[in-house]
């Protein structure tokens, strides 16, 4: 006899879809996980993915962006540094 798993009561968020009409949803998903991390006593979790990394540089990189100082903090204190491919694009900015 098979028996199945009940997935019911499992939580499962569904995926936000990043298109190009909404390039800041990777950032706002970041922000967002801070804030449930905060609200539970938790750090924000390091960045490891390159795409949120380029969002946060192109922030960078526009002098008059409204989150330009918070995405130099997290390029600076929350990508990881080795071989994470945040860790490329940072690199790669940086040089």
């Amino acid at each position: 006899m098979c028996s199945e798993r009940n997935i019911s009561s499992t939580a499962i968020r569904p995926s936000t879809v990043h298109t190009v009409e909404n390039p800041m949803s990777l950032y706002t998903d970041y922000l967002a996980q801070i804030e449930t991390r905060k609200e539970q006593g938790l750090h924000p979790k390091p960045i490891e993915d390159a795409p949120l990394v380029e969002e946060l540089i192109a922030q960078i990189k526009d002098a008059g962006h409204e989150h330009r100082a918070d995405s130099l903090n997290f390029l600076i204190y929350n990508t990881l540094p080795g071989t994470t491919s945040a860790a490329g694009v940072k690199a790669q900015f940086l040089t």
